[in-house]
């Protein structure tokens, strides 16, 4: 792996973690509001020729 992929596999991971906080301070802001519907992320591992590149952050492409 060149230096180049594992920067941008970290880049992804962080942009997924900043993602899932995001949802949790939108569910806490919004704890009180009725008809409020809790928000999910969805994360899952990109892979590409056996090797980990990243983190896909809602539906990984079919």
């Amino acid at each position: 792996m060149s230096l180049s992929s594992i920067l941008n596999s970290a880049k992804s991971g962080l942009a997924a973690s900043q993602a899932g906080m995001q949802t949790v301070s939108t569910n806490i802001a919004n704890v009180g509001t009725a008809g409020y519907a809790r928000q999910t992320v969805s994360q899952s591992a990109s892979i590409a020729g056996g090797n980990v590149t990243g983190v896909v952050v809602g539906s990984p492409p079919a």
